[in-house]
């Protein structure tokens, strides 16, 4: 498997560099449950990291089989790659790699059981819980591993706003190490706020998403 759970972070840290928003930049995929199980846990990474990172499900929804959801995604390039990694009821898992979603349009990916590829076994996580400290409603959330280039998923799903004062809480995949992430938030206004995060042995994490984070 490519994704690994061992070794240091990859110090690139270009996905807390300078960084310009427009809502012209997302794209939409819809992600297909077609394996005939439930899906209890979902990622959908950028292909530039050595992580999986966080469940896009968060960390209280699973996926039925025959379900769609839809989330937006933001990479810097025309195209970008994802790996997918989805593990079922039973602890089974699927992986897709290099899955390229480019600006011509709206992408589907179907998860069947093609990309069956046996037991995962008991996932270890830890939970991140992000809380909107703002009076302005927050549009796009990402969650996304330092090493990446890519902000990638916007973790609130297609649908979803986190409103001031709501709590937004996503499991995270461990590794054995330090491993960091870095937050972006875009509310109403368009208005960023941006930090990173470091996940280690500790189970439970909470910050807030706070005026103080604004990026100038």
């Amino acid at each position: 498997m490519r994704k690994r759970f061992l070794g240091a972070i990859v110090a690139l840290a270009v996905a807390a560099g300078a960084f310009a928003f427009s809502p012209d930049e997302l794209n939409e995929v819809t992600i297909r449950n077609e394996t005939g199980y439930e899906i209890l846990y979902l990622f959908f990474s950028p292909a530039d990291s050595n992580f999986w990172g966080a469940d896009i499900l968060g960390a209280s929804r699973t996926f039925p089989s025959g379900d769609s959801i839809g989330f937006l995604i933001h990479y810097p390039e025309y195209c970008g790659a994802f790996d997918l990694l989805a593990i079922d009821e039973d602890l089974d898992a699927y992986y897709m790699y290099d899955i390229e979603i480019c600006d011509d349009g709206a992408e589907t990916v179907t998860i069947t059981f093609d990309s069956f590829d046996g037991e995962f076994g008991e996932p270890t996580f830890a939970t991140v819980s992000l809380t909107n400290d703002l009076f302005n409603e927050i549009y796009y959330l990402f969650l996304s591993p330092a090493d990446s280039e890519k902000w990638g998923v916007d973790v609130l799903d297609i649908t979803t706003i986190l409103g001031p004062d709501d709590i937004a809480e996503f499991l995270v995949l461990r590794s054995s190490g330090v491993d960091e992430y870095d937050v972006l938030a875009i509310d109403d206004d368009y208005d960023l706020y941006r930090f990173r995060i470091e996940v280690d042995d500790t189970s439970h994490y909470s910050y807030l998403i706070e005026y103080s984070d604004m990026v100038f």
